[in-house]
C-alpha cells in the first residue's frame, strides 16, 4: 500500500538456469499497467501519483516473456499524513 506522493523501490531477483552462458544478465525491467496511478522506472523506482490500483510487472532483460507481477494499491493520504 502506498499513499499519493510516496516513493518506493522494487527489486527483482533473476536466477539463471544451470548452463546459462557466462555473462548472462540478471537484470530485470519494470512496467506499470497505469502510469497515471503509479509511475515506475525500468530500474523499479515507484512513484504513487493518484489513488487507484495497478499491476507492476517485472521481466528479465534477456527473457522478457518470463514475468512476475505485483498489485500495488494507492490511497489518498489521511489529513494527518499531509
Amino acid at each position: 500500500l502506498l499513499f499519493v506522493g510516496d516513493t518506493a523501490r522494487l527489486r527483482a531477483v533473476v536466477s539463471l538456469a544451470p548452463g546459462a552462458p557466462a555473462g548472462a544478465s540478471r537484470a530485470a525491467t519494470f512496467t506499470s499497467s497505469d502510469s497515471t496511478v503509479v509511475r515506475v522506472t525500468p530500474a523499479g523506482r515507484l512513484e504513487a501519483r493518484r489513488a487507484g490500483a495497478v499491476r507492476i510487472t517485472a521481466a528479465p532483460v534477456e527473457a522478457p516473456a518470463l514475468r512476475a507481477t505485483a498489485v500495488v494499491a494507492v490511497r489518498e493520504p489521511s489529513p494527518s499524513r499531509r
